[in-house]
């Protein structure tokens, strides 16, 4: 009997090559998303932080204002 090739072994390893491809570039795309979202986070943190800076430094002036009767 000749030699006859195992067909389904090779479908099996491309589909476990096809499988891991995917998986890495999923893996790929979720950190290049939670890389932008943390990104997203830090402006809106600063834009916060400078926002609420200069309320309180209106408020800070305000009160100067006060104590010293102007």
């Amino acid at each position: 009997m000749a030699f006859k090739p195992n067909y389904r072994f090779a479908r099996a390893e491309r589909d476990r090559l096809k499988q891991a491809k995917k998986d890495e570039k999923l893996n790929r795309q979720r950190a290049r998303a939670s890389f932008a979202a943390r990104q997203r986070l830090d402006r809106h943190d600063r834009r916060e932080r400078s926002a609420g800076n200069l309320i309180f430094a209106q408020l800070l002036e305000g009160s100067r204002l006060d104590w010293l009767g102007e």
